[in-house]
C-alpha cells in the first residue's frame, strides 16, 4: 500500500514518505541545532554578558606584576602570602571579571582586577624611600614606616574599585541585582547559580577612583590579620586607609593620600596611552602597533638605555633616535618572525606616523633634533603617547628636573647657548670665513691698524706688537668676497712695514682733529653668504633662508664639510644632515621651505619625505641621513 501511495506522490511531484528511521533522526538533530543557535542570529544582537571566571585564572593573569611585587616586598613566603597575595586574591574574588569602564580605562573582562593590582604595585613601589613619620622618634619611625608603606599598597589595591562599582549595575539572567556593599560578586553568582552576569552603566564617562562605597568592603578585602597588625602600630593607619579609598577630604592632607592619588593618575595615564583606540583605524589589514610596542619594551630591557642610548625623554616627551631605533625594531620583529613589519626604517616610520604612534610634525615631517647625554645632536622621532614606551614607574612628570633632550628646549634653557647661537653660530673654519670675521678698518680709519685708537697714542709698544697679527689678518682674499670685505676700492692699504707703522700716530692725530670721534674703531660689515647666490634665487627666499642656502653653497665650493658626506648622487647634490644642523636653528622648517620652492629632491612614491639614507661613499655599506638638492636647483646655485 505504501509503495502505491509513494508512486502517486511522485507522479504529483510531491516528496515521498520514507520509512528510514536514521533519516528522521538526522532531521530532528538538525532542527534541534537550528533552535540552539537561534540566540546567536537574532537582531539586534543580545548582550552575551560576562562569564563568572575562576578566581585562580584571574589571579594567575597578573603573574608579571606579582613577580615584581614579590621582589619589592622582600618578605618571607608566609608573610608575603598573608599580607599581599591574600588581599589580591580576595579582591579578585570580589569583582571577578567585571570591567573598569564600558569602553575607556580598563575596559573589558577582568579590567578591575588589573586596575587594582597595577595601582597597588605602583603605589607600593613609589612609597619606598618616602618618609611618613619624619616628626617622630627613631623607635616610632621603625615601628610605623613599614606599616605606612603597606597602607599605600592596600589603598592602591582598592582605590580604583569604588568609583567603578558605583557607576555600574550588575544583574544575572533572571534580573536579580548584585549589592556590592554586602558580598563579593563571585559569592553572589555562586549563590544564585549564575554562570554569567550583565553590566549596565549609569554614566557615560569612566568613574574609576575613590568612592564612599569602598568603605563598606575595604577592610574585608585586606583581612583581619592584616588589620590587627596595622592597629598594633597606630589606629590612624586604618582610619587613613578608609579615608583614602573613600575620597574624603581628610585623606588629601596625608602623605599616603597624596602618593596614592598621584600614582593612580600615572596608572590611568599609562592605561589611556596603551588603549588600542589611540592608533587609528586601518581600512585593510591588522594593527601592528602592539608588536612595535613589544619590540620597544624588549629593547629597553636588553639593548637600549633610557636617556643614554636610542630612547631619550624629558618633560616635553619621549624620543627615539632615528633611524637606529627603526633598524633595531625591524631586527627584533624579524627574529620573532612577526609578519606585516616593513623591511626598512623609512617605511616603518611612515607606518608609525599613519597609525599616530609618532607625531607627524610640520607638514608630515616626523624628524626632530635632540641632544644625547654626551651633547651630540641626533635626529629623532617623538612618540605620541610616552606611556607606551617609558619603563614602569617613570612618567614625564618625574623627568621634569632632568636635562632637556629636545634641542629647542635645551637652547631655550641655556642663555649662553642662545647667545652663541644668535651671535656666533660656529667657529670659522675656512680661510674665507676667518677673513670675513676679522675686524677690518673702515674709511674713517685710513691706514689705521686694527685696535689702534687715540688712547694708544703714548703706547708705542702696543702698536708695534700688532704687526704680525695685522699681516695675517690681511691675507689675500678670494675674488668672490673681496668686494664685501673692502668698502671702497679707493681705501688705502693697511700699513705693514715698520716705517709705515711709525707714521701712524701723526696721521691719527690729524684724523682725530679733523673728525671728532673718528678714533672709535668701527667693525667692517660681516660677509653675507647670500651674495653668492643669483638674484633669481634670493628673490625666492627670505633673508634667513637665502643666507643659509648661501652658506651651503660656500661649504660646497670650499670643501669645508669636515669629512661629512657632501657629494653628487643620482638625484642631485647630497648634504649630510649634520652639516645643516650646524648652522640652522630649525632644519625641518628650512627643508620645508626648500621643498616648497622645488629645490629639494623628493621621491615620487614618498612626496613628503625630505631625507634619505645614502651610502657614505659610493657603493659603500655604511649609510648617512642626507637631504638632496635636486639637479635643477644645484644648477641654479652653480654647484658643479
Amino acid at each position: 500500500m505504501s509503495k502505491w501511495f509513494n508512486l502517486v506522490l511522485s507522479m504529483l511531484g510531491l516528496q515521498r514518505i520514507s520509512s528510514s528511521v536514521p533519516a528522521t533522526t538526522a532531521t530532528a538533530e538538525s532542527m534541534s541545532k537550528g533552535l540552539a543557535h537561534r540566540e546567536a542570529i537574532v537582531y539586534p544582537p543580545r548582550d552575551p554578558g560576562l562569564p563568572v571566571e575562576d578566581v585562580t585564572g584571574l589571579f594567575d593573569g597578573q603573574a608579571e606584576l606579582l613577580g615584581m611585587l614579590r621582589i619589592h616586598a622582600a618578605e618571607s613566603a608566609t608573610v608575603f602570602e598573608q599580607r599581599f597575595l591574600g588581599p589580591i586574591r580576595r579582591m579578585a574574588e570580589y569583582v571577578n571579571s567585571l570591567p573598569g569602564s564600558s569602553s575607556d580605562l580598563f575596559a573589558g573582562s577582568g579590567g578591575l582586577v588589573r586596575a587594582g593590582v597595577e595601582t597597588a604595585f605602583t603605589c607600593f613601589r613609589a612609597s619606598d624611600g618616602r618618609i611618613f613619620t619624619g616628626d617622630l622618634g627613631v623607635e616610632e619611625r621603625h615601628l610605623l614606616e613599614g606599616r605606612w608603606r603597606y597602607i599605600c599598597f592596600c589603598a592602591g589595591l582598592v582605590y580604583p574599585l569604588g568609583g567603578a562599582l558605583a557607576s555600574m549595575s550588575v544583574v544575572d539572567s533572571a534580573g536579580r541585582k548584585w549589592a556590592p556593599e554586602l558580598e563579593s560578586v563571585t559569592t553572589w553568582c555562586r549563590e544564585f547559580g549564575a554562570g554569567r552576569m550583565y553590566v549596565s552603566w549609569r554614566f557615560n564617562e569612566p568613574k574609576l577612583g575613590p568612592n564612599p562605597i569602598a568603605a563598606t568592603f575595604v577592610l574585608r578585602l585586606i583581612g583581619r590579620e592584616n588589620i590587627e597588625w596595622l592597629n598594633q602600630g597606630s589606629p590612624d593607619l586604618v582610619a587613613t586607609l578608609v579615608d583614602v579609598v573613600s575620597g574624603l577630604g581628610a585623606s588629601k592632607a596625608s602623605i599616603a593620600g597624596g602618593l596614592v592619588k598621584d600614582m593612580w593618575s600615572a596608572v590611568a595615564k599609562r592605561e589611556s596611552a596603551r588603549r588600542h583606540q589611540n592608533y587609528g583605524r586601518l581600512a585593510v589589514g591588522s594593527n601592528v602597533a602592539p608588536y612595535i610596542i613589544d619590540a620597544i619594551s624588549e629593547m629597553l630591557k636588553s639593548k637600549w638605555v633610557l636617556n643614554d642610548s636610542i630612547l631619550h625623554a624629558d618633560s616635553t616627551g619621549a624620543y627615539l633616535e632615528w633611524p637606529r631605533a627603526g633598524i633595531d625594531i625591524i631586527e627584533y620583529c624579524r627574529a620573532q618572525e612577526t609578519t606585516g613589519i616593513p623591511s626598512n626604517e623609512s617605511a616603518l616610520l611612515a607606518m608609525l606616523v599613519s597609525t599616530s604612534m609618532v607625531e607627524a610634525g610640520v607638514e608630515g615631517v616626523a624628524l626632530v633634533e635632540i641632544a644625547d647625554a654626551a651633547g651630540e645632536v641626533k635626529t629623532a622621532v617623538k612618540i605620541t603617547n610616552p606611556g607606551l614606551v617609558l619603563p614602569e614607574g617613570i612618567t614625564l612628570e618625574s623627568l621634569e628636573k632632568t636635562r632637556p633632550v629636545l634641542l629647542s628646549a635645551l637652547r631655550s634653557k641655556d642663555p649662553i647657548a642662545v647667545h652663541e647661537i644668535a651671535e656666533v653660530p660656529r667657529e670659522a673654519s675656512s680661510p674665507v670665513e676667518k677673513v670675513a670675521k676679522a675686524k677690518l678698518p673702515t674709511l674713517e680709519q685710513v691706514e689705521l691698524p686694527i685696535g689702534v685708537s687715540v688712547a694708544d697714542e703714548e703706547e708705542d709698544d702696543v702698536t708695534e706688537g700688532r704687526g704680525d697679527e695685522l699681516d695675517s689678518a690681511c691675507a689675500p682674499v678670494p675674488e668672490e668676497v673681496s668686494e664685501r670685505l673692502v668698502p671702497s676700492a679707493a681705501a688705502p692699504s693697511t700699513p705693514s712695514s715698520q716705517s709705515e707703522r711709525e707714521n701712524v700716530k701723526p696721521r691719527l692725530q690729524e684724523v682725530s682733529k679733523s673728525k671728532p670721534g673718528a678714533n672709535a674703531v668701527v667693525e667692517a660689515p660681516e660677509i653675507r653668504y647670500a651674495s653668492l647666490l643669483s638674484a633669481e634665487v634670493t628673490d625666492k627666499f627670505g633673508t634667513y633662508e637665502a643666507e643659509l642656502l648661501g652658506r651651503l653653497v660656500h661649504i660646497w665650493r670650499t670643501k669645508s664639510n669636515g669629512g661629512r658626506v657632501m657629494r653628487m648622487c643620482e638625484h642631485g647634490a647630497a648634504f649630510d644632515m649634520t652639516l645643516l644642523s650646524d648652522h640652522a636653528k630649525d632644519p625641518v622648517t628650512f627643508l620645508n621651505r626648500l621643498g616648497t620652492e622645488g629645490y629639494l629632491y623628493t621621491a615620487p612614491e614618498t612626496p613628503r619625505k625630505m631625507v634619505y639614507n645614502l651610502p657614505r661613499v659610493e657603493g659603500g655599506d655604511k649609510t648617512v641621513m642626507c637631504f638632496i638638492l635636486a639637479h635643477h636647483a644645484a644648477k641654479r646655485l652653480a654647484i658643479p
